[in-house]
């Protein structure tokens, strides 16, 4: 899965869950929601990042993590 394909999985999912928890969101409501699914996805990325960086010497995973929150700060 590419790092978009991740960032977009991640966004969508928060998503679900707001939408689930507060219902169908007004169209007003609709950006917010979609931008509190991106800070929930941007959250769970950093707790990723910091744990492959404190258990794995090797930065691969490090580096794909890093690239799935640029393409979530990226999206519109």
């Amino acid at each position: 899965m590419t790092a978009k394909e991740k960032a977009e999985e991640l966004v969508n999912k928060f998503y679900c869950d707001i939408y689930w928890v507060f219902g169908n969101p007004k169209v007003l409501y609709e950006s917010k929601s979609i931008e509190a699914a991106k800070r929930c996805a941007l959250i769970a990325v950093d707790e990723i990042i910091e744990s492959i960086t404190h258990i794995y010497e090797t930065y691969e995973y490090r580096d794909y993590w890093l690239q799935v929150k640029k393409e979530i700060e990226e999206m519109e």
